[in-house]
Order: structure tokens, then C-alpha cells, then sequence
């Protein structure tokens, strides 16, 4: 299910593992339909890692997460996750990534949306957090056309 959040805050979030909530700042930010398929792939993706990581903590293998991250099925215990962890938010860029990767999409959406968030943000007197930079380089090296992901 994604539902949409009145807040005028622009972020997404996975609840539950089994939910996603855009903020409507978020919203009016999205310029494609090919940018909020990356918004979902990339909290889609927290699942993916959440799972493998309670996998890998009760001695599941990592092929098993592997195949996990191949099929995407998502547990359902927990609630609201807030993802702070720069390596954890490129790990989901990475997978959200992966996942577009066989579909009719133009590489450079989701770094134009994280570029228009960075913007909201400066406007707004905050500074780009480094997460957000490395984000938004790190999307602006992936070569779509030849399905190369170079972070």
C-alpha cells in the first residue's frame, strides 16, 4: 500500500516493511512518473536490506538473502523506519537502481530529485547533508545504457 502523508517535509518512508508513505512535500517535488518509481523502488530496497539483515542476524545465509533480494518479498513486524545511515541509503539506491534498471527509465530522474529536495532545502536556510551529496553523485555516475552501477 503508499498512502500520502500531509507534512510538508519532503521524505518517504517504509512502515511496517510492508507500506510506503510519501509526504506531500515529497509530492509536489516528483516530476515524473519515473521519479516516484525510484521513490518506491528505494523504500521497496530498505525492506530488501532490512530483511537480509534479520536474516544475517539469525544465521540465514547470504545466498538465502540474496534470492530474498531477487524475489522481494518484505516481512511485516515492524513499524515506521527512519533510514539516517549514508551507506544504508546508498545500499537502497543501489538495489531502487537494479530494480529500474530493465525498465524505459532516463538515469538522471532520481538525481534530479534529490537535486530539487537539496534545493527545497538550501531555500528553506538548511545545508545539504553530506548523505544527500554522496546520493546525489553517486546517481549521477550510473551509466543506464549500459546497466553499469558504479557505486
Amino acid at each position: 500500500m503508499v498512502a500520502v502523508a500531509q507534512d510538508p517535509n519532503p521524505n518517504a518512508y517504509l512502515v511496517n516493511l510492508s507500506s510506503i508513505l510519501i509526504t506531500s512535500g515529497l509530492t509536489t517535488l516528483i516530476n515524473s512518473g519515473e521519479q516516484l518509481a525510484f521513490v518506491l523502488a528505494h523504500e521497496i530496497a530498505h525492506g530488501m536490506i532490512e530483511r537480509c539483515t534479520v536474516n544475517e542476524e539469525t544465521h540465514t545465509s547470504r545466498s538465502d538473502c540474496q534470492r530474498f533480494i531477487n524475489t522481494g518479498a518484505l516481512r511485516t513486524e515492524a513499524t515506521l523506519i527512519p533510514y539516517t545511515d549514508t551507506s544504508h541509503e546508498l545500499k537502497a539506491d543501489r538495489i531502487a537502481v537494479s530494480i529500474m534498471k530493465d525498465l524505459p527509465f532516463e538515469g538522471n530522474q532520481a538525481a534530479q530529485l534529490l537535486s530539487r529536495i537539496s534545493e527545497l532545502q538550501i531555500k528553506q536556510g538548511q545545508r545539504i547533508s553530506k548523505q544527500m551529496q554522496s546520493r546525489i553523485n553517486a546517481l549521477q555516475a550510473v551509466d543506464f545504457q549500459q546497466n553499469l552501477l558504479y557505486f
